[in-house]
């Protein structure tokens, strides 16, 4: 494999595992807007509005991947990927 085609797939990885901000800020949000549907009949229960709340904080350790080079928080570790694999 070239060079130029193992940074890219690096590349890759890490712009799917280091989750950006966008995503946590999204889940906060669509959780945000569930809790403040005052509607008698509310289109998502009560309740569901804390599976985004969940889903922003899995998604948190994924923005380690990139200080770490060993360990469970690097782009392939158990934390950083697998965790966020779930989450997602």
């Amino acid at each position: 494999m070239s060079l130029i085609t193992y940074r890219l797939n690096e590349l890759a990885w890490l712009m799917w595992v280091c989750v950006d901000a966008s995503f946590v800020l999204q889940a906060v949000l669509i959780g945000i807007a569930i809790l403040q549907d005052k509607r008698p009949a509310p289109i998502f229960p009560r309740w569901l509005a804390y599976l985004p709340f969940w889903c922003a904080t899995l998604f948190l350790p994924g923005g380690l991947c990139i200080f770490f080079k060993t360990g469970p928080f690097i782009w392939g570790g158990i934390i950083s990927f697998w965790l966020l694999a779930i989450a997602y």
